[in-house]
């Protein structure tokens, strides 16, 4: 399940807004009404939300559900004006002149005796000069993509008529509930000076459309929420949406979606849930219990083209970066190999769908629909709790699990960040109403911030009434998005910074000699330092201090300076004497394959070199120490062997895991 946000430009925006979300990125000639594209296609009409319609139509209002017409869009997502009147709503889109037509003005500006080699070069400066300036752009709108699990979109493929609705409203429900999220929770807009006066609205302006397949077609339940960049104070002024406040909230949204999916799906279906891996680098999926992971791939054909795209990709940045991406690098990866390899995607009437899907999936599984769908359908109605019913203790140990999982993504963090987090930690809990899950995040939320440390500087002054929000925070202020830290964290950084200051660790001799030496990495390439490499280990071989840091951008040789202060150090100190620690066990892997060395999940060799793991360790010892003497009391040869194996393998991770450098 995934919840994304892409902004929308004003004037081109709506053409794309047009082509790409309401008719489903197909081709549709002007003269084509948008009317005959759903009725062709099988797709529903999309469908007006949001509590800002109540101020449209010169405060008449317009109803939740209005379908929408390609005139309301024009006037709204095209112009910024009311949808129905088309008077202006506040402000219009400021125009900025399009880069190329600011390169073609200067241009025609040109002396005409000019040669053409002068001219040329000319050009080429203007067009370089533009293309660097910052491109400003007008912002029409959102673009909110919600979309459930893949085994949702499969179980809505290959079932009855009955269940295939209960998935639709279950889905379109939690898109509702969600869109009320935000328009609670992140919907302001700003005025005052530079924008210091963060004020509530009325509600938002939103298009929804509904989606029924993927580029590669097959079957992708999902809406795209566009919301307006235009909103109503409380006062009634038409201004700009705050989309800061709105961009901090994605995760938060799209984690909360998921919740209210589940919660959905399972008031209207016997339905059981349950978490499935999904590789190395991603995060475990919320899957349906039944749902066979060999059909997911059958109706994941575009997925299979964008992982066997990011092969090629991977093994390119591997060369380029001489190490493997990390996580944030793979997504930014896995964004720009989807749009590479986007195909064009055709209509196909909704009933053509579901036929073609239903016959692979037989022909997949052997099993008919209605054996698929029993499957999935066999688990008993799940209990729904009301939020008053969560007793204080399991809100502690929800806060305890949702800390420690915040801790392990970031050192401060907002409530957006814990509400996100808490949001995953109780997703097994089904709620009774969206309210009630709401509820319940807050209260995990404001549990986890109790324990936590703030980082804000203290209100000076408290505020007058007219610069309150309407629950008495200042407009000052911004919701959500005080950061916080905890004392953990504080007391991990003193002693960070206390070994930084600790200057009586060994160091290595004859640095400068070996660094001035090729380096031969593990991949048979031998290489130079350059200067700034060598001074780095210089600087780390003999600063004496317990803790040095060496930062630098992806791509710059860090694992080669590494290369070579191993070296070094070993040269000194005798080989094996470095160890390697990473964050995780791929990580571990990866720094060992660059480095030649034995690296370790430092998660895992705290716990077994100083923690229980430690003392576990040494009974384990002493128990094959007396079974070694029992054993050779018995004459048990082989199994003396194994013993004598198993105790040095011991001792020597010991030895190995208590070095301190």
């Amino acid at each position: 399940m995934v919840m994304t946000m892409h902004r929308l430009s004003a004037g081109a925006g709506y053409q794309y807004l047009l082509k790409h979300t309401a008719s489903g990125d197909c081709d549709r000639t002007s003269a084509s009404p948008l009317t005959a594209y759903y009725t062709d296609s099988g797709n529903p009409p999309g469908r007006w939300l949001g509590a800002g319609l109540a101020g449209v139509a010169d405060g008449a209002g317009l109803a939740v559900g209005t379908t929408i017409t390609e005139p309301a869009m024009a006037n709204l997502f095209g112009a910024g004006r009311d949808p129905v009147t088309g008077a202006a709503l506040g402000r219009a889109y400021p125009v900025f002149t399009p880069v190329a037509e600011r390169i073609g003005a200067k241009v025609a500006e040109l002396p005409d005796a000019m040669t053409t080699e002068a001219r040329a070069a000319a050009v080429e400066t203007i067009t370089r000069v533009e293309l660097a300036r910052p491109h400003s752009g007008a912002v029409a709108g959102f673009d909110l993509t919600f979309t459930p699990p893949k085994s949702v979109s499969t179980l809505w493929a290959v079932a009855d008529d009955a269940t295939g609705r209960a998935v639709l409203a279950a889905h379109r429900a939690a898109v509702d509930d969600a869109l009320g999220f935000v328009e609670r929770s992140a919907l302001f807009t700003r005025i005052g000076t530079g924008g210091c006066e963060q004020r509530p609205t009325r509600g938002v302006l939103a298009a929804a459309f509904d989606h029924w397949d993927s580029r590669a077609g097959d079957p992708n339940l999902h809406s795209h929420v566009v919301i307006a960049n235009k909103v109503q104070g409380v006062d009634g002024r038409w201004l700009s949406v705050d989309s800061r406040a709105l961009h901090h909230a994605v995760v938060t949204v799209s984690e909360v979606y998921d919740d209210l999916f589940a919660d959905h799906l399972a008031a209207r279906l016997p339905v059981a849930w349950g978490w499935r891996h999904r590789g190395p680098r991603r995060s475990p999926g919320f899957e349906l219990d039944g749902v066979d992971d060999d059909l997911m791939r059958e109706f994941s054909t575009r997925t299979t083209q964008i992982d066997q795209a990011m092969t090629g990709a991977v093994a390119t940045f591997y060369a380029t970066h001489g190490r493997g991406p990390n996580r944030i690098e793979v997504t930014r990866l896995r964004q720009q190999v989807t749009r590479a390899t986007r195909p064009d995607e055709h209509v196909h009437p909704l009933r053509d769908l579901l036929a073609t899907w239903r016959a692979r999936a037989t022909a997949r599984t052997g099993k008919t629909p209605e054996e698929l769908t029993a499957a999935v359908l066999t688990a008993s109605r799940t209990s729904a709790i009301t939020a008053a019913q969560v007793p204080a203790s399991v809100i502690a140990h929800l806060a305890e699990h949702t800390t420690g999982q915040v801790m392990t993504r970031r050192s401060t963090w907002t409530r957006w960040n814990v509400l996100a987090e808490a949001a995953r930690t109780t997703r097994g809990l089904r709620t009774a109403t969206a309210a009630d899950r709401i509820t319940l995040l807050d209260r995990v939320a404001d549990a986890v911030l109790a324990g936590c440390v703030s980082l804000e500087p203290p209100e000076l002054f408290t505020v007058p009434g007219e610069y309150q929000r309407p629950d008495g925070t200042s407009v000052f202020a911004r919701p959500g998005e005080a950061r916080y830290t905890h004392t953990q964290v504080l007391e991990a950084e003193t002693r960070l910074l206390g070994a930084a200051e600790d200057t009586a660790a060994p160091v290595a001799h004859a640095a400068e000699a070996v660094t001035r030496r090729p380096v031969a990495r593990t991949d048979g390439r031998t290489v130079r330092l350059a200067s700034d490499q060598v001074d780095a280990v210089m600087a780390i071989a003999t600063s004496g201090r317990r803790v040095d840091v060496l930062v630098g951008p992806a791509g710059t040789g860090k694992t080669t300076t590494l290369a070579a202060l191993k070296t070094v150090w070993e040269r000194t100190h005798g080989r094996g004497m470095v160890l390697g620690l990473a964050p995780s066990s791929t990580a571990a892997a990866e720094l060992a394959d660059g480095l030649g060395i034995g690296c370790e999940n430092t998660a895992k060799w705290l716990h077994e070199s100083t923690g229980p793991g430690a003392t576990l360790r040494a009974a384990y010892l002493q128990r094959l120490t007396v079974e070694r003497t029992q054993a050779r009391g018995a004459s048990g040869l082989g199994r003396l062997r194994t013993i004598d194996t198993a105790i040095n393998t011991l001792r020597t991770e010991s030895a190995r895991w208590a070095m301190r450098p």
